[in-house]
């Protein structure tokens, strides 16, 4: 089953593990609010949105919309959620399929040489892009959701957030 424009998808790092992409914070989404790997929730915070636009994907949050998977350059090339309109250059992506009967893709920049790389297999993990390594930590699982968790349970939920030593 191939990946399709339109569909609502739960995206797991390292080809299918336990820890799935996950804007990292609460609340409303912001300018270049960092991306990690995180424990699946039912959350829309992982839940990602296919939109299909020319020369790929956009792959935009269900929190909202008009923000989608972005790199950040020059400071680095982290993966975070920036406002997509007029931002093709920095938030289209192609697919690479590594198994399209299971739905494992490798996520890359249609106009950078650079992949979305989990930074470990574990929760927490950041999310950047980074040169073709042909790893599992550029391995991605797509799995359709059904299903979608009110926002309402955005604001209750402070799961996301960093713990205060």
């Amino acid at each position: 089953m191939a990946v399709s424009k339109d569909k609502i998808y739960n995206i797991a790092g390292y080809a299918g593990s336990s820890y799935y992409l996950n804007r990292w914070g609460s609340g409303s989404v912001s300018n270049h609010q960092n991306v990690t790997l995180y424990s699946k929730t039912p959350d829309p915070d992982q839940q990602w949105y296919m939109k299909s636009v020319s020369g790929g994907y956009q792959i935009l949050s269900m929190l909202n919309k008009a923000y989608g998977l972005n790199i950040y350059p020059p400071q680095s090339n982290n993966c975070d959620l920036y406002p997509v309109s007029g931002n093709a250059n920095d938030a289209t992506v192609v697919l690479q399929a590594v198994s399209g009967k299971t739905n494992v893709y490798r996520i890359k920049l249609a106009n950078y040489d650079l992949y979305l790389t989990a930074a470990s297999n574990s929760s927490g993990a950041n999310v950047y892009w980074a040169a073709s390594n042909n790893a599992t930590s550029q391995q991605w699982k797509f799995t359709e959701v059904t299903t979608t968790a009110p926002v309402e349970q955005l604001y209750v939920s402070n799961r996301c957030k960093p713990s205060s030593a």
